[in-house]
């Protein structure tokens, strides 16, 4: 099928392959489809975060953050001397206001 034809046909086409890949599990498509084309699934945030590959490259870190203990988010990829870089949380919203703008303003409020 030229490509013209598929970009024109678009919609129905994904509707097609939609209803199609719908009829069996993703590892059934991934094992049917690897070495005749480029495939992989498309992973939830949880699943990504499992993924072996990312354990296996230390692309998982556990970030302190006050709120959510054992916070796990994806690490920096780049490394400096075989070092990653280090993460850490964004301090809360407004926390560094008065920095920027003068006294926080709860006490600008209370001033006469």
């Amino acid at each position: 099928m030229p490509s013209s034809l598929r970009h024109s046909n678009r919609e129905q086409l994904t509707e097609i392959l939609d209803r199609e890949f719908r009829k069996q599990p993703t590892r059934y498509w991934l094992d049917k489809l690897n070495g005749v084309v480029p495939v992989a699934p498309v992973l939830d945030i949880a699943q990504s975060l499992d993924n072996p590959y990312l354990a296996e490259t230390q692309m998982i870190s556990s970030v302190p953050h006050p709120a959510k203990p054992g916070l796990r988010a994806l690490a920096n990829p780049i490394k400096i001397n075989g070092k990653r870089l280090e993460q850490s949380v964004c301090p809360p919203l407004g926390a560094d206001n008065a920095a920027f703008i003068g006294q926080p303003l709860q006490q600008r409020r209370k001033a006469p």
